[in-house]
């Protein structure tokens, strides 16, 4: 998992923290609410990359099966 969250590291961690610039300074949101919103974007970055792990296991684990009738 840490392998995929690794690589797209620093785009996500840009893209969360811009949205939560955005969210203070142009929807003038009060602090609580950037917390609540920077840790839900953080939990979804950690869920994706245990999702994208899952996947690619599976399309691994699938390419290496041996085709039947063939």
């Amino acid at each position: 998992m840490w392998k995929n969250y690794r690589k797209t590291l620093i785009p996500t961690q840009a893209c969360i923290i811009t949205l939560c610039l955005i969210l203070h300074f142009y929807f003038k949101a009060n602090i609580p609410t950037i917390l609540v919103a920077l840790i839900a974007m953080e939990f979804a970055a950690v869920l994706g990359a245990m999702w994208s792990s899952r996947l690619q296991r599976k399309i691994n684990a699938a390419r290496n099966q041996p085709r039947l009738g063939h």
